[in-house]
């Protein structure tokens, strides 16, 4: 969520700074606005740039930290039926079975044959 917050505010920042808008279409109303003076649009769009960015690594560094990828993977233990995460396990291995895990869409495409 961080991540996406960020973006809207770099896009925002950016077309601030270059073309002076203050709001896009659907965000604020069906036109585009624009900033009275170039003075203020460009300090404002200083401030979204900068806020985005700062937005931007702190939600990099949370998902490093609390070990978050875009998409999971899932694997299923064939002997105890538990689930793991791909990434918390050890060359695939189910932690309490000490046998190979299977990913979840193979194991239920099997389960399901």
């Amino acid at each position: 969520m961080f991540i996406i917050t960020a973006c809207i505010l770099i896009l925002l920042g950016l077309a601030s700074l270059i073309f002076n808008v203050s709001h896009l279409p659907g965000l604020a109303g069906k036109d585009i606005s624009f900033y009275d003076n170039l003075e203020m649009g460009h300090n404002i769009g200083i401030i979204q740039l900068t806020v985005g960015i700062i937005i931007l690594i702190y939600g990099i560094r949370r998902n490093r930290k609390l070990g978050i990828s875009e998409f999971l993977e899932y694997s299923k233990c064939p002997k105890c039926k538990k689930a793991y995460d791909d990434s918390k396990l050890r060359n695939h291995m189910c932690p309490d079975c000490n046998i190979k895990t299977i990913n979840m869409d193979t194991y239920y495409e099997k389960e399901d044959k």
